[in-house]
């Protein structure tokens, strides 16, 4: 996947963050999935990675791990989202985007 296209509300993905984003479509793990479900991908005033999936899968879980104020694990992902679904769900924030700019 190109980061080409791909923007935030603060310009363009960085290729950092889209080597994030290849690493689990790689290799989907629990752990990266909370490394990028957070990524900003959508329009003002956010849009997440995560919230791209729901609008794609709207039986996708609407809350994620949590740590409690220790930092120990009390709640992880119940599942993560299949690469596939990712893809397409960045494909869609790229379209919006271009959709705006004509």
């Amino acid at each position: 996947m190109k980061p080409a296209g791909l923007y935030s509300m603060l310009g363009p993905v960085t290729d950092d963050t889209m080597a994030q984003v290849n690493a689990y479509l790689d290799n989907p793990t629990t752990d990266g999935w909370d490394d990028i479900s957070g990524i900003i991908v959508g329009k003002f005033p956010t849009e997440t990675i995560w919230q791209c999936v729901v609008a794609l899968d709207p039986d996708f879980p609407r809350r994620g791990r949590a740590t409690d104020e220790k930092g120990n694990m009390v709640r992880e992902w119940e599942r993560i989202p299949h690469p596939f679904t990712v893809r397409k769900a960045l494909k869609l924030a790229r379209q919006s985007f271009k959709a705006d700019a004509t």
